[in-house]
């Protein structure tokens, strides 16, 4: 267990009644804003030691208590560096159209995709987004069947109901560009032949919670199911390379911390 206190960067305990709001056991790793927090915690032992343990993350931020919402909406806009986390309707307006195939209704099977698509893959069953008019789905770009390129997406974290109001993470599958080493058109890039495989995310819950909170507008019950929708895009995986030469995974923002966990 590494600790490391220094004025640019924080790494101390996420305590385990966070790691609970969550439905998260075992190893956490949390990054929020500029800082990160970062521990391997067992969630139902004691308040860890070393750097001093925080039960909220306003604690951690140093920040005073906020008069309103809007009064941490407002802060946070100022902060150096702030990315607003794409709306729903963003998500629609952004949103890649590709081919969609239903696991319900099939395998999915990587041998039956065109490589020129881009293909949604809606696991259904106990897959879900904090925002309950939205299915979730994970992408599929067909390409090598023996190389293996998995994204986790970043996109925030809430772990109360405050959090959640404020827009602190991202509650509906939003598409983004396939850039970077996700990008398949650029011939420097040395993945753009793999199969890549977008993990997209909006459980609020680092791609490992696996719980309900009363966190809705009116109290109603909103699903934590991270560990379930990143869970149903790793068997498909495992399902269609049953032998790979190449495996990377890589993630951004709140999808690092699922490469910890999943990998």
């Amino acid at each position: 267990l590494v600790h490391r206190c220094a004025p640019i960067a924080r790494w101390c305990l996420l305590s385990p009644p966070l790691a609970r709001s969550m439905g998260i056991h075992g190893v956490v790793a949390v990054a929020v804003g500029g800082l990160l927090a970062l521990a391997s915690v067992e969630v139902e032992g004691p308040e860890p030691g070393g750097c001093e343990a925080h039960g909220d993350f306003a604690s951690l931020l140093q920040v005073t208590k906020p008069d309103s919402v809007s009064d941490i909406a407002a802060r946070l806009r100022a902060m150096p560096g702030y990315l607003p986390v794409t709306t729903p309707e963003d998500a629609e307006r952004f949103r890649q159209i590709g081919v969609e195939c239903h696991l319900q209704d099939g395998d999915c099977p990587l041998s039956g995709m065109n490589k020129s698509s881009i293909v949604h893959v809606y696991p259904g069953g106990e897959s879900a987004c904090l925002d309950p008019s939205t299915p979730y789905y994970f992408e599929v770009k067909p390409g090598d069947a023996d190389k293996l390129l998995i994204s986790f997406q970043g996109g925030g974290a809430c772990w109360e109901k405050l959090i959640v109001d404020i827009g602190l993470c991202t509650t509906s599958v939003t598409h983004d560009n396939w850039h970077g080493l996700l990008n398949y058109e650029n011939m420097q890039n040395p993945y753009r032949s793999y199969t890549m495989v977008k993990i997209l995310y909006c459980s609020g819950d680092m791609h490992a919670g696996d719980t309900e909170q009363p966190w809705g507008k009116s109290g109603e019950m909103l699903q934590l199911r991270g560990y379930r929708n990143a869970g149903a895009a790793v068997s498909w995986a495992l399902a269609n390379f049953p032998h790979l030469t190449d495996l990377t995974l890589i993630g951004q923002s709140a999808g690092s911390l699922g490469v910890q966990w999943w990998a």
